[in-house]
């Protein structure tokens, strides 16, 4: 393989890295949301999931950080819309919400729109 190649799929990991825990987040702040039982900030600042959910939007801002690297703003941000797509079926799969017909063509075109939007990367 080439060794450019190689290179640029190791910086492509930064962005899918970021996206990952940008979605990681939004599902444990989710379950968070829905098992704690009080109003108290101090309690919320010392539940498990919300310092998770802390913990994974650092890792993302650390990952984007990284992407932005390697990558123009206008090429790497449009993947950061994948995470619209992640979290709706990630709510379906775990929190069984409901998705729409309207959501799913949504879905589509966020995802006709990364590759359009991907297909020539400002390194």
């Amino acid at each position: 393989m080439n060794t450019e190649i190689s290179k640029y799929y190791l910086q492509f990991t930064w962005i899918v890295l970021s996206i990952l825990f940008q979605t990681a987040s939004a599902i444990v702040f989710k379950h968070c949301a829905i098992t704690f039982q009080t109003d108290s900030l101090i309690f919320l600042f010392l539940n498990f999931w919300y310092f998770l959910g802390v913990m994974f939007l650092a890792l993302q801002a650390i990952t984007w950080y990284l992407a932005l690297k390697y990558f123009s703003l206008s090429f790497a941000y449009p993947f950061m819309s994948s995470t619209f797509v992640l979290n709706m079926f990630s709510a379906w799969a775990i929190f069984h919400e409901d998705i729409t017909s309207i959501q799913i063509i949504g879905s589509i075109f966020i995802a006709f729109g990364i590759v359009l939007l991907s297909r020539s990367p400002s390194l």
